[in-house]
């Protein structure tokens, strides 16, 4: 390999030069006309470190070396270090806590995974939310002040646009107008309603649900009840009104 001078490489137009003196690393090899004026095995030993695919690094538990993979952030030998290292952190609880309700001030037996329960059941901590006064005063705030009152209302839009939603409504509507008339029978049992809010749900555009016998009938009343309802067109029902005719009916 001939002797050549950097300054004579660059008047030349040459990329490498060689001069013949060892590296900082101790190579003696051809050095690249750059800045950093690298010899080309120091560059060779970056450019396969940089993209070898397999590299070393210590175990963050055990302090171990073990092989990584390029582009993978592994940071323990194996999954049994790495659940080791995890429950050192972790908070530890026993399995039950005895703990006061907040509400009824009863005790009672905590047995979740993060041991935040503060209420024996749903029913006192709803209960605690609907009258404790500094409760009522934050809902107050979140739904005057902090915009949720439009959360509210979005929620409600999203529920009716449901069919499940839309047929719930429908029928607790027409429950409660019938429970002010006094027509829905206290023997109608869980089966029966839930008829009534799939005939609700089952009804297309253009048709109403129909009481047979009018709920306020001018010679007869019915009862809110299954038997009693049926789908018709809406002009039907309308021109219908509150009178039961058998012709009508039949």
């Amino acid at each position: 390999m001939k002797l050549i001078s950097r300054e004579k490489a660059i008047a030349k137009g040459l990329i490498f030069y060689f001069t013949g003196i060892p590296c900082n690393h101790g190579h003696i090899a051809q050095k690249m006309l750059n800045s950093l004026d690298r010899c080309r095995e120091c560059q060779k030993i970056q450019n396969d470190k940089r993209y070898t695919k397999v590299y070393k690094i210590e175990c963050k538990h055990c302090e171990k070396e073990f092989i990584r993979k390029r582009g993978t952030n592994a940071q323990y030998c194996s999954f049994a270090c790495k659940e080791l290292l995890r429950n050192k952190n972790r908070r530890k609880y026993e399995k039950e806590i005895n703990k006061i309700c907040k509400h009824c001030e009863t005790l009672f037996v905590d047995v979740s995974y993060a041991k935040t329960k503060k209420f024996c059941s749903i029913k006192c901590q709803q209960v605690h939310f609907k009258t404790s006064p500094k409760e009522k005063a934050k809902f107050k705030d979140w739904y005057y002040n902090k915009g949720g009152k439009k959360i509210c209302s979005d929620r409600r839009k999203k529920w009716y646009a449901t069919p499940h939603g839309k047929s719930v409504e429908d029928a607790k509507r027409v429950r409660r107008r019938a429970t002010q008339l006094n027509a829905t029978p206290k023997w109608l049992t869980k089966k029966d309603k839930e008829k009534i809010r799939k005939i609700y749900a089952k009804c297309p555009k253009g048709y109403h649900v129909d009481h047979i016998i009018p709920l306020r009938g001018k010679n007869v009343c019915g009862l809110h009840v299954p038997s009693n309802l049926r789908i018709i067109t809406a002009h039907k029902n309308q021109s219908k009104g509150n009178r039961f005719d058998i012709r009508l009916n039949h």
